[in-house]
């Protein structure tokens, strides 16, 4: 019975669950639980996104672009050979801290 509960998640609950899979952590209340599942996570900008998929040496390679000065038409041109698909604004909005990339302190 549980076999066919254990690949829909969503019908699993804290009661019908095998004791193999009760959670571990703590219970939430009802309360704070229904604040974290509402609240909206932040998440990176399109430009954020790509630099997110980057090997380490990519990053690095794309953060010295973007504080270079280089136009961002010319850094979009650059991205893009490397998978980005957004605009010019989207460079812009990044630089200036104006997107909601969840990687800026």
């Amino acid at each position: 019975m549980f076999e066919s509960l254990e690949g829909d998640s969503h019908l699993i609950t804290e009661h019908n669950r095998p004791e193999g899979l009760m959670r571990q952590e703590a219970q939430m209340g009802l309360a704070e639980d229904f604040q974290e599942f509402i609240t909206p996570k932040p998440q990176p900008c399109m430009l954020g996104q790509w630099m997110g998929s980057l090997s380490p040496a990519d990053l690095d390679a794309a953060e010295t672009v973007l504080s270079s000065g280089l136009a961002a038409p010319k850094a979009v041109l650059l991205f893009r050979k490397y998978g980005f698909a957004g605009e010019a604004t989207v460079v812009r909005k990044h630089r200036r801290g104006e997107c909601n990339c969840v990687s800026r302190g």
